[in-house]
């Protein structure tokens, strides 16, 4: 059986009066409305506001207080029938199940035999009213310390501004150290252990230090010391300038 095509193959395409394609003739149609939206402004905008009027709603007037109001209680009606229905068909479901007073499906009970949602419900009212007063924050903040020491959690220190300034300084250092591929790091715990150790002495002149001493690598960063506490020693600043980058053996040798 032979297929019909007509100049665009159009397979078998349905004829018109004319034996003419009524695909071809469609598209063609389509093509030059499509022109004319583009070419001629009045069509396009006579097209949009069709468009606009087909699809957007009618405004409504705006509810008194008197409607809201009454929206609002038939909302809640419906929520309160909603709940009530989805817990008769749960009671339908579970034929067995106990139910408390307060319509919690009693799972698990405490020693006195209450409920243990109820009992958490009570108890959360219960630490909610305590925490409104300075004497139950107190007291709130104890239970959570004894907690966390039983649980094995250090607590948690608050450091002095000056700590807080040397803890700063030295996790800029650090950070800046890491950016250039120096491994090891130390602690300012690490550090205090190092200057009672120095006994608060420079490590090379044994003078006493100042409070802005130096950290100095023993062996420098540049010859592949690390940023270890082992390679850590405190110095005061000119002694630390004179030793800049040399290695400790170039400096006995010298």
């Amino acid at each position: 059986m032979r297929t019909k095509k007509c100049a665009a193959y159009h397979i078998d395409p349905p004829l018109g009066s004319q034996n003419q394609c009524l695909l071809c003739r469609r598209a063609k149609y389509d093509k030059a409305a499509q022109q004319a939206y583009h070419a001629r402004p009045e069509i396009k905008a006579r097209i949009n506001a069709l468009r606009r009027s087909k699809y957007v709603p009618h405004p409504r007037p705006p509810l008194t207080e008197a409607e809201q109001q009454q929206r609002a209680e038939r909302q809640e009606q419906a929520r309160q029938r909603r709940r009530l229905a989805d817990k008769a068909r749960y009671r339908a479901k579970h034929p067995k199940s106990i139910f408390c007073k307060h319509g919690h499906v009693v799972v698990k009970r405490q020693k006195d035999g209450t409920c243990w949602e109820c009992a958490k419900d009570r108890h959360r009212r219960r630490n909610k009213a305590m925490r409104a007063t300075p004497e139950g924050r107190v007291k709130e903040r104890q239970r959570k310390l004894r907690y966390d020491r039983k649980r094995g959690v250090k607590p948690r220190v608050r450091l002095t501004p000056e700590q807080r300034r040397e803890k700063r300084r030295t996790d800029r250092r650090h950070w800046k150290l890491k950016r250039r591929g120096v491994p090891g790091k130390h602690t300012v715990a690490e550090l205090r252990a190092r200057y009672a150790e120095q006994e608060g002495r420079c490590f090379w002149c044994r003078e006493a230090l100042s409070d802005d001493y130096h950290r100095d690598h023993v062996i420098p960063v540049s010859k592949g010391g690390t940023n270890d506490i082992r390679n850590i020693v405190l110095a005061c600043a000119p002694c630390n300038v004179r030793k800049s980058d040399t290695h400790p053996l170039e400096l006995l040798l010298a």
